[in-house]
């Protein structure tokens, strides 16, 4: 998938919420009935001692084939089908398991070789197994099971068949993965058992139907069109896919070296919004096929638009994404957009090879799937659009991977699956962000070409069928070397960050030697010791004028506690004997280790930053800023370095140095904010300049992203007056219809003046968002009003979001904006603590219990002791909200602690 579903204030309107038109198909079993028999005389089932599989079926019986044909409409509540299943019997049994959940299951039949038989419904079931006896016991054997089933439609959740309204018209959509196609169709549930699906789908003639494969014919019924697709190439159940409703379709060409014809899919009235993608899919395939080899390996390409959806998904041949992720009118579709777009259909599409040509055999090995998306996702990023920034990209991805696996309880890349809830949750940075990272630095230590050709014999040894974790390491260790197999796994079993302690042995006639100590760095406070030592392959890079581009990496896989790193022979020319070189612990910042530096090292580093590359710039930048988080680094050190960075002039390190200064922020008591903010004011503007408050024409994606970055740090968080009038004009002349702001600028622009905004400005955003009809313009709008700093304005923004009189698709934003700010936190908290009902009444169900995730900004005693005291009985009975609750509060324990620890270094840097 192209996202991570980790719970978040995101999630909470990730969906809106209607009622459910007249039901227009015949009434429907309860959805949890029991199955029925499909005749009245039947023999005894199986022994009444039989126990349902727990988490994962039998392998006794197994699919070979899937025939289904659904009935479906989006205008009705329901639906219904029949499906076919060939299985192989490979020891003899009297009974089969299916997975299903809340499906009505009628006229139950199988066939071994002769006339359809009765299957027996056995009364042994769980939540989600069903059993069925056949009256005798089968010997191995071909068996086709008979079923038919009709289920409810969603529509206030993103998983099974769900329907969703565009324009007023209802579109129908499916979500399978991980554990959802079950809510669907009786199946085999699991990723291991791949095999051909044949789907059928009867819909409404005014209706398009789609699934994975092409159409092989269509037949009119009456008012009703039946659609029959090709068989599929052997995929899971959970790649399954189908979309049914009013859409229109985009011809993007044919693709690639088979030439597969492409489309993009969308709600009707949108065609012209699909520019962007219809450009850019073959160029993304393209590049795509060039690194693995290898054809996509579909019959045609649909990427379909979902009008909320929670980010984007690989079903083979009809990929589903996130309308604002795929669709872009004229004005929106910016080179922002475009990056953005290419980064996440890339990911899916790299899906095609990893994933669904070669797909998990257990969902332990999630990783694999996400990781290498996400990773591949920024090679063809780079090798597409010259503004792709790599040092950025992959600085951003690594912080945050080490962000999720610095806290004590991070689970590992590879973790345990004892029940579904943890299938899903497995979906987080440690398996997208971390896996990538971990690919990155094996890469760089084994060398582009020889994990490419690891990558390549791994895709063609197990194309059409299943594998783990260890069949790609063994593949990058048959190339490579053996070693990589055992340091590779060492990263996937182990959670947690690497922290190398670095320093230099040096002295006359002698060649210099690195010293490394390998420690855990854990956000909560200090370093832990380690039962385990990883596998780090440590690279170095020493600095001299003049030979910045060409000095050499050396490297060493430490494998112990302790280790050291000799810079080169007794003649090498490039080593000053009996000198200190400077040194760069984490050559191109690619190792998924932190570094801290003994103090000699680091002040000689910091004297000739110009001489590291970017990458190691902002490496270093972000290394520090997690030292001093967890307390094991000063803040003056953190400070020192964002102002060589500032001076610098690079944007690079304006950008680095603008993430450093925003993370200290968290340090800081409400006593010294106005001290902070002064000195973020007197030391960022006068080394960036006049900053433009909106792009004017074509602007470099790291020039905008720099500016954007820098008006937030200035503008929002330090709040400087100048930018706060300048923003004011701009959004006064905006909402009288003037193009006065840049769609990219927009929110930005608009939280600035929000920021020193009085009453007379909220209403004038109140009515502009009212009057608003594009939803992007309107989220904008709604954001800015929870971003006042006047906590009665900001009563009033949530106020109107507690009533209904602002979206429900545009209350994540107001939330996160008003529960981020320092002056309004308390105030929103206790509006949410006082209108609990209200607010949760108009949540999902599904994304109640991610409303527990504003407590991880309250660093405060008695903020955080009150919320728990409060959300804890509301929240445990909304799915993960405990765990989330839990989640939010150890990050609000480790601020308060991080503010205890510096509270003397904050006075000192910050004194009026």
């Amino acid at each position: 998938m192209g996202s991570a579903r980790t719970p978040s204030l995101i999630a909470l309107v990730a969906i809106a919420c209607t009622a459910p038109p007249h039901a227009t198909a015949p009434p429907l079993p309860p959805p949890d009935a029991a199955p029925v028999a499909g005749a009245r005389d039947t023999p005894p089932p199986p022994s009444s001692s039989l126990i349902p599989p727990g988490l994962r079926l039998p392998d006794d019986v197994a699919p070979t084939a899937y025939r289904v044909r659904f009935e479906l409409d989006p205008d009705a509540p329901s639906f219904r089908g029949h499906v076919d299943i060939d299985v192989a019997i490979t020891r003899a049994t009297d009974h089969v398991w299916l997975n299903a959940v809340g499906l009505a299951l009628t006229d139950l039949r199988y066939t071994a070789g002769a006339a359809p038989q009765p299957l027996i419904a056995l009364p042994q079931r769980t939540a989600d197994v069903v059993g069925f006896g056949f009256g005798r016991t089968l010997a191995p054997g071909r068996v086709t099971l008979h079923l038919d089933f009709a289920g409810a439609l969603a529509t206030s959740d993103l998983i099974g068949l769900f329907r969703q309204q565009d324009d007023g018209r209802w579109y129908l959509y499916s979500q399978l993965e991980s554990h959802f196609a079950r809510t669907v169709v009786p199946s085999f549930d699991e990723p291991r058992w791949k095999t051909p699906w044949t789907v059928t789908i009867v819909a409404p003639r005014r209706h398009l139907a789609f699934s994975n494969a092409p159409i092989a014919r269509t037949t009119a019924r009456g008012d009703r069109t039946e659609t029959e697709f090709a068989p599929t190439p052997p995929m899971p159940a959970y790649l399954l896919a189908l979309a049914v409703g009013p859409f229109e379709t985009v011809d993007a060409g044919r693709v690639g070296r088979n030439h597969v014809p492409a489309r993009i899919i969308v709600p009707a009235g949108h065609a012209d919004e699909a520019a962007v993608a219809a450009a850019q899919t073959g160029r993304i395939v393209d590049a795509l096929e060039a690194y693995f080899d290898m054809p996509l390996p579909l019959a045609k390409l649909d990427q379909v638009a979902v009008p909320q959806f929670f980010g984007a998904m690989e079903n083979p041949g009809l990929i589903t994404y996130a309308s604002e992720l795929l669709l872009a009118d004229r004005a929106h579709a910016t080179g922002e957009f475009t990056r953005a777009y290419v980064a996440v259909a890339a990911h899916e599409l790299a899906h095609q090879w990893f994933g669904d040509l070669v797909t998990l055999a257990w969902w332990d090995d999630l990783w694999l799937n996400e990781s290498f998306a996400t990773w591949m996702a920024d090679k063809v990023g780079i090798a597409l659009d010259p503004g792709w920034d790599p040092a950025i990209r992959v600085i951003d991805e690594t912080q945050k991977a080490m962000l999720a696996d610095a806290a004590p309880d991070a689970l590992p890349l590879r973790r345990a699956i004892r029940d579904v809830d943890e299938i899903e949750s497995s979906f987080d940075a440690i398996a997208y962000e971390k896996g990538g990272a971990v690919l990155s630095m094996f890469e760089r230590w084994i060398g582009p070409d020889k994990f490419r050709a690891g990558v390549r014999a791994y895709l063609a040894a197990h194309a059409g069928g299943t594998a783990t974790a260890r069949d790609f390491q063994a593949a990058l260790a048959a190339i490579a070397a053996p070693e990589v197999q055992g340091a590779f796994e060492q990263f996937l079993v182990q959670p947690g960050v690497p922290l190398v302690d670095v320093g230099l042995r040096c002295g006359r006639d002698q060649v210099p030697v690195v010293t490394l100590r390998q420690t855990r760095l854990l956000s909560s406070g200090p370093t832990s010791s380690i039962d385990t030592p990883w596998a780090i392959p440590v690279c170095v890079r020493w600095l001299r004028d003049g030979l910045t581009a060409s000095m050499p990496e050396r490297c060493a896989l430490l494998t112990r506690a302790t280790g050291e790193l000799r810079l080169g022979e007794p003649g090498d020319p490039a080593i000053d004997r009996g000198a200190c070189p400077t040194l760069v612990a984490n050559a191109g910042a690619a190792g998924y280790y932190r570094v801290r530096y003994e103090r000699a090292t680091a002040a000689r580093l910091l004297a000739a930053l110009r001489l590291a590359t970017a990458a190691e710039r902002a490496g270093l930048a972000s290394d520090t800023g997690a030292l001093v988080d967890a307390g094991a680094a000063e803040l003056g050190d953190a400070l020192a370095l964002a102002q060589a960075l500032l001076a610098s002039g690079d944007l690079h390190d304006q950008l680095a140095a603008t993430e450093l200064l925003a993370g200290t922020q968290r340090l800081v008591d409400d006593a010294h904010l106005p001290a902070w903010r002064a000195w973020i004011a007197r030391t960022v503007r006068p080394r960036v300049g006049a900053i433009a408050l909106t792009a004017r024409g074509r602007e470099p994606a790291l020039g905008g992203r720099v500016r954007r970055d820098l008006l937030d740090l200035l503008g929002v968080a330090a709040a400087e007056p100048t930018l706060g009038r300048a923003a004011r004009h701009l959004t006064d002349a905006w909402m009288s219809g003037k193009r006065t702001i840049a769609p990219d600028d927009l929110e930005l622009v608009l939280r600035i003046a929000a920021t020193s905004g009085d009453a007379g400005l909220f209403a004038r955003m109140r009515g502009a968002a009212r009057r608003a009809g594009d939803p992007d313009e309107r989220g904008a709008l709604v954001a800015a009003l929870g971003g006042f700093r006047d906590p009665a304005l900001v009563a009033r923004a949530l106020g109107a979001f507690a009533d209904g009189s602002i979206a429900l698709d545009d209350g994540d934003d107001l939330l996160a904006a008003a529960f981020a700010r320092p002056e309004t936190r308390g105030a929103a908290w206790r509006y949410l603590r006082g209108h609990f009902d209200a607010v949760i009444a108009r949540v999902p169900p599904f994304a109640r219990g991610a409303v527990a995730r504003v407590v991880a900004g309250f660093c405060d005693r008695g903020l955080r002791r009150d919320a728990d005291a409060f959300l804890r009985p509301r929240v445990a009975g909304f799915g993960e909200g405990g765990h989330v609750l839990d989640s939010a509060l150890a990050e609000a324990d480790r601020c308060i602690a991080a503010r205890v620890h510096h509270a003397a270094a904050v006075a000192r840097a910050f004194a009026r």
